[in-house]
């Protein structure tokens, strides 16, 4: 059975791997796209060597990483 904190934690790595797939389909190493789970703005960086990707949700505690 599955606990509340892992349910969030799914929901947001599923949230993080939605924001990544927009953020392929953009040209350049940097931007912005609408974020996946609260539609407020997300910044993202890609580094131009290795595709690195970070990503940080404008809205305070909505979803952010660094890959």
């Amino acid at each position: 059975m599955i606990n509340e904190e892992e349910r969030q934690s799914n929901n947001g790595l599923k949230y993080i791997l939605d924001a990544i797939k927009l953020i392929s389909k953009e040209t350049g190493t940097e931007g912005k796209i609408k974020c996946p789970k609260c539609g407020n703005d997300l910044h993202w960086t890609r580094t131009s060597s290795r595709n690195h990707v970070w990503g940080k949700c404008e809205t305070e505690n909505c979803i952010s990483w660094m890959l």
